[in-house]
């Protein structure tokens, strides 16, 4: 039986790793091998998916959709293919144009002679954000044109005219994909059952460019004060597309998951390096992040 290759999709902050933890929980009585992909040059998503004791194989600094890493990948899905995993996951980068998935696939049967069943990708959408990226982000665009199954997410979060707009727009870009709305990326096992059923051949290639982006990163001292990490991250964060890291405060090991101006400070395991990854869409932003990080870094 061929394994079943399941891609999941959207803009940076869009809720991606949390239905990576939903379609977890679903396939829970079966063996599973995860791709995470991210831009940056540390991966944060990956370290909060294998604390579900998943293994979990990294793809960082730049897209699995470009020349620059799109051999990574495809040498990826074939130790996929060796393994014992009936159900391969892929998490995009919120900034990959995933329409090149079949052009990787061809290269990885004719390389390995396995072919994938590939089940189709998921899209994630930010209800409260993608208004204001769709336009200046290509990849958003892209992203929803080659699912066949889109979850507007965060619906808490958006006024319900601007949810139901939301709905229409994204039925005109895609008839063809089944669409739903949820909150905290809650995952319906039916909806699984429709991707098969809407997932349309998608076609594309690689792409030698990825959506133009400016990153950072930041070692965070140990022990700082929590109050002054969060007035760091206030004072740009809202020009920001996204900051993730982990970080050692004052107030123990924490998590940092900013979107935009929605930036929350959770609990956390001790792991990987106090870092703070910073992706933003101009350098402006970057400079202004590391002007004021100088009051952090001399604590």
């Amino acid at each position: 039986m061929r394994k079943k290759l399941y891609l999941v999709t959207g803009f940076l902050g869009a809720g991606k790793t949390t239905l990576m933890h939903a379609l977890l929980r679903h396939f829970a009585d079966q063996a599973v091998a995860v791709i995470v992909n991210e831009f940056g040059e540390k991966g944060i998503d990956g370290a909060l998916l294998a604390r579900d004791g998943v293994r979990v194989e990294e793809i960082s600094d730049g897209s699995i959709f470009c020349v620059c890493r799109s051999d990574l990948f495809a040498d990826a899905l074939i130790k996929a293919l060796q393994s014992r995993a009936g159900i391969v996951l892929v998490e995009t980068s919120g900034l990959s144009d995933p329409t090149g998935i079949g052009t990787i696939l061809a290269t990885v049967e004719q390389v390995s002679g396995e072919a994938y069943d590939f089940a189709g990708t998921i899209a994630m959408v930010d209800a409260p954000r993608f208004h204001k990226v769709v336009g200046s982000a290509v990849a958003v665009r892209q992203q929803v044109l080659s699912a066949g199954l889109l979850l507007i997410n965060k619906t808490d979060l958006a006024p319900p005219e601007d949810v139901r707009a939301l709905r229409e727009t994204l039925a005109a870009l895609n008839p063809a994909a089944a669409l739903h709305e949820t909150q905290f990326a809650r995952l319906e096992p039916a909806w699984l059952e429709e991707l098969a059923a809407a997932q349309r051949e998608v076609r594309g290639g690689i792409v030698r460019h990825t959506l133009g982006v400016s990153k950072a990163l930041f070692d965070i001292p140990p022990g700082t004060p929590e109050a002054a990490l969060l007035g760091w991250l206030r004072g740009f964060c809202g020009e920001s597309y996204r900051a993730k890291g982990f970080v050692s405060l004052d107030s123990g090991w924490k998590l940092i998951d900013a979107v935009g101006d929605d930036i929350r400070i959770t609990d956390a395991k001790r792991g990987a390096p106090p870092q703070v990854v910073l992706l933003a869409g101009s350098a402006a932003v970057i400079q202004m992040a590391r002007e004021s990080y100088e009051n952090i870094s001399r604590r």
